[in-house]
């Protein structure tokens, strides 16, 4: 996909008029270099220490460190992150309505990122979320609802749903609909529907959140730890809503409509060709926090992919799976790399000549 090679980019001028017909091909075959554009990368930034029942205390500095990272050192014109961050006590706080973490705010943001006209083909896209996760076990939500499974299809085939939770998760909206969490599902379709869209994306999914099941929450924080990520999931009739407004959103778009599956489908499957995942820990693990000698709090994921990324020790070569088994082994959870481009150099992008070929 993304080695794909333009002749008609090559100037007649790189080929001496004098050499070796078989030397002449290697010379077109030869793997373009590897560039990197600044402006062609956005961002979306997403950070809550405000969960009114589970409330988390590094979030917004771990949103903070990725922003620092993302504008000093990769180069992102500021311009291009949306940042929605939700502190603690944020009531006391001027933070715009439109900047919370809110359900509507979250998708806003990363619908946007489809019909945003200056995001071209061949850009990246940097989605970030420091805050609660939780896990549906869709199971529990089949069993009692089996008229919705076809015939001879068995409830423990069916794969848990992730998910995000927003700053106002459990709350009721103008409606008095009880307000949702975000599931995996709507995050991958919504990759998805970019890169159909818009060709050659690099879209890189960074997670600082747990999905467990509710009783690991309830272990204990150790130590330096603060906190851990991971909050119980909303009572299992949530998941039809969830899924079902999510499947809404989406029929908006073609695209999504001519894929094999709905969001809504027992038997649906990510799409691992959208983006890769960079995520702070294993299923059964939590993503924890801990307190530095200064009483700074971050995420221990976030603190050390960042110290990593900035260490200097990557090359240009290195991969997201070099990146993630780079990181210092970190007690209790253990993070991981997903997607079928996990092995590209981080941060790639095509140049813009195989991205937008010319014809011949």
């Amino acid at each position: 996909m993304w080695h794909e090679k333009n002749l008609g980019d090559i100037d007649s001028a790189e080929i001496p008029d004098e050499t070796d017909p078989d030397e002449s091909w290697q010379m077109l075959n030869e793997p373009k270099q590897k560039v990197r554009d600044d402006s062609r990368f956005w961002a979306v930034i997403i950070g809550i220490d405000g969960d009114t029942h589970y409330p988390l205390y590094g979030c917004i500095s771990d949103a903070e460190l990725m922003e620092k990272y993302l504008i000093e050192d990769l180069g992102v014109p500021s311009d291009h992150i949306q940042r929605l961050l939700g502190p603690l006590g944020e009531e006391t706080t001027n933070n715009s309505e439109s900047t919370r973490p809110t359900r509507a705010n979250i998708i806003k943001a990363l619908y946007s990122l489809i019909d945003n006209p200056d995001i071209l083909n061949g850009d990246n896209i940097i989605v970030y979320f420091a805050g609660n996760g939780a896990r549906y076990d869709a199971q529990d939500y089949y069993q009692d609802y089996r008229d919705k499974l076809p015939p001879g299809v068995s409830i423990a085939s069916i794969r848990p749903i992730n998910a995000i939770c927003p700053i106002d998760r459990d709350a009721f909206d103008g409606k008095g609909s009880q307000i949702l969490d975000i599931s995996d599902r709507e995050i991958d379709a919504i990759f998805s529907e970019i890169s159909q869209v818009k060709h050659k994306m690099m879209i890189t999914l960074i997670l600082d959140c747990g999905h467990a099941c509710a009783r690991i929450r309830c272990r204990p924080p150790v130590g330096s730890f603060r906190a851990q990520r991971n909050a119980p999931s909303l009572l299992y009739h949530a998941v039809e809503p969830m899924l079902e407004d999510a499947h809404q959103r989406l029929a908006a778009y073609p695209q999504y409509l001519a894929r094999r599956c709905s969001v809504t489908a027992h038997d649906w499957q990510p799409d691992t060709s959208s983006h890769v995942v960079l995520a702070a820990c294993q299923k059964n693990e939590l993503a924890r926090e801990a307190e530095d000698d200064t009483g700074t709090v971050n995420g221990v994921f976030t603190k050390s992919l960042v110290d990593s990324l900035r260490s200097g020790q990557l090359k240009e070569e290195s991969s997201y799976v070099d990146l993630i088994a780079g990181l210092p082994e970190l007690p209790y959870q253990t993070p991981f790399v997903a997607g079928d481009y996990k092995d590209e150099p981080v941060w790639y992008q095509e140049p813009v000549s195989t991205v937008f070929p010319s014809h011949f």
